[in-house]
């Protein structure tokens, strides 16, 4: 249904209490990229139809550029659980924008 706007329409009629959200990237300030247009407009509509948003990633998912691609701003007070970030000063500038950054090993 991705792709054809119906499973975005039908997000909006569905109360999502944790919503538990990856992507192709995580950049401190531009948020969570996505390459292909139909993730963004479903995480778009996931994260309005969410009371809370998570993100997963893993350490190589955080970037310093800015790669082509679909943003999506951080969600509202979302939290980001990050594994295996190995060195704990990249996470820092996430913190400006999330709520609770974990680093689970």
């Amino acid at each position: 249904m991705a792709g054809t706007g119906e499973a975005e329409r039908l997000l909006q009629h569905v109360s999502i209490d944790t919503a538990f959200i990856s992507a192709d990237a995580v950049h401190p300030v531009r948020g969570l990229l996505e390459v292909d247009t139909d993730q963004i407009a479903l995480k778009e509509a996931v994260v309005r139809s969410s009371r809370r948003v998570v993100v997963l990633a893993d350490s190589s998912k955080i970037v310093e550029h800015v790669p082509a691609g679909y943003w999506l701003p951080w969600p509202t007070d979302c939290e980001l659980v990050v594994e295996d970030t190995g060195d704990g000063g990249r996470l820092g500038p996430l913190r400006h924008n999330v709520r609770t950054v974990v680093s689970a090993p």
